[in-house]
């Protein structure tokens, strides 16, 4: 097919990879599969919207002849953590999203005597239904405020929430369990006969004070969070100076 591209996911992430690693060597870099690939089913064959969902990638990263485990390790994570990765293979080791990255040999996948166990490059592939995700690959340490604030964690179980709302969800569930606990604790002591009703109702009416306080304190932090992410927006807070703010709200 003359008219075939890289699907937006794999470009971001060639793209990021390129940026962090302006040294690396490229060549064992390939996307659409030559003519075996074409006789075969095959990743590196166009989709029929002319889309390519994989990409190998040479490892020497840091330039022909330098060291990369430490770095190729990293990019492994860096893609088992988007969104849009389903799986990747190297050095005859296969991990896939669908066994939790576990890593397994290749031969449990293709047995083939003369199958590419891809030492020389890393292949990426990616799955359809997230080939057009344009959510930024993270690969440097120094991550904005809003990479931070933005970037979405994914649960099996839970789905998929921002650090944000994880945060939220979290601070919410340990207040939800602070007030429980003292209401169980408050109820125990009536049932011992330590405490009387009266004196029970209005520990309860205490505790559901206090857990109101507490839930309108959530919603001000809340909004001094947000106000800290458009100060860096604005350029008035650098990145650096917004998650410290942000790290003393969260442990205040």
């Amino acid at each position: 097919m003359a008219n075939w591209f890289l699907n937006p996911a794999l470009t971001g992430f060639r793209d990021a990879v390129n940026d962090a690693y302006p040294r690396r060597d490229k060549g064992s870099d390939g996307t659409i599969g030559d003519a075996a690939h074409a006789a075969t089913s095959s990743d590196h064959n166009p989709d029929p919207d002319g889309s390519v969902d994989a990409w190998d990638m040479d490892v020497e990263v840091n330039g022909r002849g330098s060291t990369f485990k430490a770095d190729v390790e990293h990019l492994k994570a860096v893609f088992e953590a988007h969104e849009s990765s389903s799986y990747w293979i190297h050095n005859d080791q296969i991990a896939r999203r669908a066994d939790g990255w576990r890593r397994r040999p290749y031969t449990d996948f293709n047995s083939s005597p003369s199958r590419n166990r891809h030492t020389q490059h890393v292949h990426w592939n990616t799955r359809a239904a997230f080939e057009n995700s344009t959510k930024p690959w993270i690969l440097e340490d120094d991550v904005s405020a809003q990479d931070v604030w933005n970037y979405r964690i994914e649960s099996p179980a839970l789905g998929g929430r921002t650090a944000a709302d994880w945060i939220k969800a979290g601070v919410a569930a340990q207040n939800a369990v602070k007030t429980l606990t003292e209401k169980v604790d408050a109820l125990a002591l009536a049932v011992a006969g330590e405490t009387s009703q009266d004196e029970l109702m209005a520990k309860l009416e205490e505790i559901d004070a206090e857990a109101t306080q507490r839930a309108e304190a959530e919603l001000q932090r809340d909004a001094d969070l947000k106000a800290l992410v458009e100060q860096y927006k604005s350029g008035e807070l650098s990145a650096d100076e917004v998650v410290d703010q942000i790290a003393a709200r969260l442990a205040g």
